[in-house]
């Protein structure tokens, strides 16, 4: 896996990580995809073009290091081809020396990774009734 040193998960919690995406693989394969979305964070506020360019970068790194997990764990799911396409992406992000990419996969403003799935079924209607 392409790992920036910043972003990495520190192994004692690679375990709960890698369950965690594996949950969200699982529950696609049960209620359908519509559409996937990932988002990483960075909480710095840059005052020039070059900080927010590092800082948009090690963003994408941050939320790629989770879609590789994704990736990995989605095979044969409807989620897949998202991560695919939002790797890429965020290895663009990476990669770019201009940050014009950057913007769909990375933000401001807190340290974190937003996931959001819409599903073709409402996750709730799959609880157990009682």
């Amino acid at each position: 896996m392409e790992c920036v040193d910043e972003v990495a998960i520190e192994a004692q919690y690679l375990g709960k990580a890698k369950a965690a995406i594996k949950d969200i693989a699982d529950l696609a394969l049960i209620t359908g995809v519509t559409d996937f979305v990932v988002t990483g964070y960075t909480k710095a506020l840059p005052k020039t073009d070059q900080d927010k360019l590092a800082a948009q970068k090690l963003g994408a790194a941050r939320a790629r290091l989770l879609v590789q997990l994704l990736t990995k764990f989605s095979v044969g799911t409807p989620l897949h081809q998202f991560s695919k396409l939002l790797r890429d992406d965020m290895s663009e992000c990476i990669e770019s020396e201009s940050g014009h990419t950057c913007d769909t996969v990375s933000k401001f403003g807190q340290i974190a990774v937003e996931i959001h799935m819409e599903t073709l079924t409402n996750p709730s209607a799959l609880g157990s009734s009682r």
